[in-house]
């Protein structure tokens, strides 16, 4: 995951990727897992910008 530097104002766009590859199938512990860490780092990024943040799965 990289976190573009932040500007004082306005829209800040970032995206994640899997690597090597995106897994094929994760179990319901490593999706736990997965998502856990995802959500602390978003709100991480939340409270450095001090708003919203909103996230899409494709």
């Amino acid at each position: 995951m990289t976190i573009p530097q932040i500007p004082a104002r306005g829209l800040v766009c970032m995206s994640c990727e899997w690597a090597p590859d995106a897994p094929r199938r994760l179990s319901k512990r490593e999706l736990r897992e997965y998502r856990q860490g995802r959500d602390a780092v978003l709100a991480e990024i939340s409270e450095m910008i001090g708003g919203r943040v909103a996230v899409a799965e494709v």
